[in-house]
C-alpha cells in the first residue's frame, strides 16, 4: 500500500499542527474565553424586595424594582390605578394577576415575571387589636 504523505510531509504536518496549538494555548491563557453561568431570572434589583408587593398600594419605587418592571412600566401601573380609582371609588384596580394586563406594555411574559413577586390582598386586615 503506498504510503499517502511522506516523512518530510508528514514532519511539517506535525510541526504545524504542535505550532498551532501552541499558539491556541498561549492565546487562551492571555484571554480565556468561557461561558459563565445563565443569569438569574431576577432582575438586579430584586435582592431589595423585602417581600411581595400589593400592586394596588406599592409606591413608584417598589414597582420600578420588580424584575424586568422598571420606572416606565412601574408609571403606567400607578396612572392605571389612579384612573380605575377615580372611575371606580372604593374599588381596587387588580384584583388578580390578569388585571394587570389592562396596563400598556405589560404581557403574559411580563406577569410569569412578576407572579412571584405580587400579592393581591382583596380584603386588608384590621389595624386595630381587641
Amino acid at each position: 500500500m503506498p504510503e499517502i504523505w511522506n516523512k518530510s510531509q508528514r514532519a511539517v504536518l506535525a510541526a504545524f499542527i504542535l505550532l498551532t496549538c501552541i499558539f491556541l494555548a498561549i492565546r487562551h491563557r492571555q484571554r480565556p474565553q468561557f461561558i459563565p453561568d445563565p443569569p438569574s431570572s431576577a432582575g438586579p434589583r430584586a435582592s431589595e424586595l423585602v417581600t411581595t408587593l400589593n400592586p394596588n398600594t406599592a409606591s413608584l419605587e417598589q414597582l420600578a424594582i420588580l424584575p424586568n418592571l422598571g420606572e416606565d412600566r412601574a408609571k403606567k401601573i400607578i396612572s392605571h390605578r389612579t384612573q380605575y380609582a377615580h372611575d371606580h371609588p372604593g374599588e381596587p384596580a387588580f384584583k388578580k394577576l390578569d388585571d394587570l394586563l389592562q396596563v400598556q406594555g405589560i404581557g403574559v411574559a411580563m406577569l410569569e415575571t412578576l407572579e412571584p413577586y405580587l400579592l393581591f390582598d382583596l380584603h386588608p386586615a384590621s389595624t386595630t387589636r381587641p
